[in-house]
């Protein structure tokens, strides 16, 4: 069970039962240290802790005097296409869900800016468990390698890296070579880069644990492992996630970088370029 699921499990229970106050406050002071309230009967008010870590960001961006991030007009700047149309049709053909989303619409943009690249390198986090007792599980009907495969099927430039924390879906085919990874841990990003062989990616796809610390890990390895002009495109971030992003993007533009969000069809998505 995750961090959230056993606090909420606990949040579900009576609120005058000690033990469950002592479970909560153990796991709060080993997993969200740094928000713990520090008065004497801080365990009595768990809904404390928790409210000073879902608040942090917007006070963050309060602080620094950025304002939230404008959503770029998805229709607008990617509109359907006769390419958006054809990778979409080999999403569906291969069992991905990226069509649902609107995402073919995102990559056939970029890729058409790649007309003149001799060869692309393409990384996808999250190949598509299918094992139950994963997070982020499609399902037994979930086909891992579905947008790995169409990728490599849309375009025999693209070289493909597709990488995952469930070693059992991992697999080398034509144009494709799959890697483990552990979006948790930072390092685990460059152990896959190594060995892969490559150093730099011209698009790098985040569609693994959507959680906010994964994300990000993903953005602090593109800054130095995307080649100049590539795209980190984070799928499936949820509204509720948002304000996190307003802080990140207000940050990174203050840096000078390129970084974006965009609703799709279904959910937003995060584009960073790598534009120095």
């Amino acid at each position: 069970m995750t961090v959230r699921g056993k606090i909420f499990q606990i949040l579900r229970n009576p609120v005058g039962s000690l033990k469950e106050r002592g479970r909560l406050a153990r796991l709060l002071v080993k997993e969200l240290p740094v928000f713990v309230v520090n008065s004497g009967n801080w365990a009595k008010f768990p809904a404390l802790t928790l409210r000073a870590a879902n608040v942090f960001p917007g006070q963050f961006l309060s602080l620094l005097e950025i304002k939230e991030a404008k959503a770029i007009d998805f229709d607008a700047v990617f509109p359907v296409t006769q390419e958006s149309r054809k990778i979409g049709a080999l999403f569906d053909k291969n069992g991905s869900d990226k069509t649902s989303h609107g995402y073919e619409r995102i990559y056939s943009k970029f890729f058409d800016s790649y007309q003149g690249a001799q060869s692309i390198q393409l990384l996808e986090i999250g190949i598509g468990t299918n094992s139950h007792g994963l997070i982020s599980s499609m399902g037994r009907n979930g086909r891992p390698g579905a947008s790995l495969i169409t990728f490599a099927e849309f375009d025999t430039r693209i070289n493909v890296t597709g990488a995952d924390i469930d070693r059992r879906i991992l697999f080398t085919a034509n144009q494709v070579k799959c890697f483990f990874i552990d979006q948790t841990v930072l390092g685990s990003y460059y152990t896959l880069a190594s060995q892969a062989g490559i150093n730099q990616f011209d698009f790098i796809i985040d569609d693994g644990l959507h959680s906010t610390e994964a994300n990000l890990n993903s953005l602090i390895f593109a800054q130095n492992h995307l080649a100049p002009g590539g795209y980190l495109i984070i799928e499936d971030i949820p509204d509720n996630s948002l304000p996190v992003w307003d802080v990140v993007i207000g940050i990174m533009r203050l840096k000078g970088l390129e970084i974006s969000v965009t609703r799709a069809t279904r959910c937003n998505v995060i584009i960073f370029r790598n534009s120095l």
